[in-house]
């Protein structure tokens, strides 16, 4: 069952976001989030949203948890990328577009929770 809310609550918020509900597209991600943790897909909603919103602090910790869930997942390490460039980090831009921030346990996300 959970598997099932989690998917609908990332449909509608992709609906409400064509709508131009962000808010409460953002309300619908948050759920799919708080229903599984490791779903990936609503990370990457989360994440784009709120980089979209000007919320760049919060969306890289959701591409942080797309890299950390799927390595590979290149659409999260270009907004990633794009969100450190953004925030005026521009050597953790270049190292994350290189793949060389998840060379090891640690994350982006938790470094720069830490600055």
């Amino acid at each position: 069952m959970n598997g099932e809310l989690k998917e609908a609550c990332v449909l509608l918020g992709q609906v409400l976001v064509d709508q131009g509900r962000d808010a409460d597209a953002e309300e619908c991600y948050r759920d799919a989030v708080a229903l599984d943790e490791g779903y990936l897909l609503a990370h990457f909603s989360l994440g784009m949203l709120q980089n979209r919103l000007g919320k760049v602090d919060e969306s890289i910790a959701h591409f942080d948890t797309c890299l950390a869930l799927d390595p590979s997942h290149n659409d999260a390490r270009r907004a990633l990328t794009a969100g450190l460039a953004r925030l005026g980090r521009p050597r953790d831009a270049s190292e994350c577009s290189n793949g060389r921030l998840w060379a090891d346990s640690d994350s982006v996300g938790r470094d720069y929770r830490r600055l």
